[in-house]
């Protein structure tokens, strides 16, 4: 049997293009008890309000590093404006995602109805990696499992990262 050793392209193609999903603030740098619980079943959610900020996701393919950057951050040169880019994640220290309950049921409410109804529904969910973990919050239902696909394919052939 021949094993594939590239990654499927439009599997990453969320993360190689970029993805934005919602972080949630570090509890260190802002007190973050002025933010209500984050309810996944609300109807309609701003995120801000539960202590979530807009990021940037996207695979460094060179460095082998998936980047969290924040776009309202731009660092400014002599000649030129680039983006920050705000963490670094080697893509060998990568675990997985991990989801909280409410989240799972969720996710088993969409694929048993219509997956329609889930659109715009914000997906809760924590990655984990070597050294830490990030809590994150997807735009919709299709943001979270792109995300997760583009992260298993990407965990399969973290060894050897070339593209097909």
């Amino acid at each position: 049997m021949i094993r594939k050793t590239t990654v499927h392209r439009e599997k990453v193609l969320c993360l190689i293009e970029g993805l934005n999903i919602y972080k949630k603030f570090s509890k260190i740098l802002i007190n973050t008890s002025k933010f209500k619980d984050f309810d996944p079943n609300a109807s309609f959610i701003q995120p801000e309000k539960y202590g979530y900020a807009p990021r940037y996701f996207k695979l460094n393919i060179n460095d082998k590093t998936l980047e969290v950057k924040n776009l309202k951050v731009k660092i400014t040169g002599k000649h030129k404006s680039i983006e920050y880019i705000e963490n670094k994640i080697p893509i060998k220290d990568i675990r997985g995602i991990m989801l909280e309950t409410s989240s799972k049921s969720l996710l088993k409410k969409f694929t048993k109805d219509n997956k329609n109804t889930a659109v715009n529904s914000n997906i809760p969910f924590t990655l984990i990696f070597e050294g830490g973990k990030l809590e994150l919050l997807s735009y919709n239902y299709n943001s979270f499992i792109s995300f997760q696909i583009a992260l298993n394919e990407v965990d399969k052939h973290k060894k050897n990262l070339k593209f097909d």
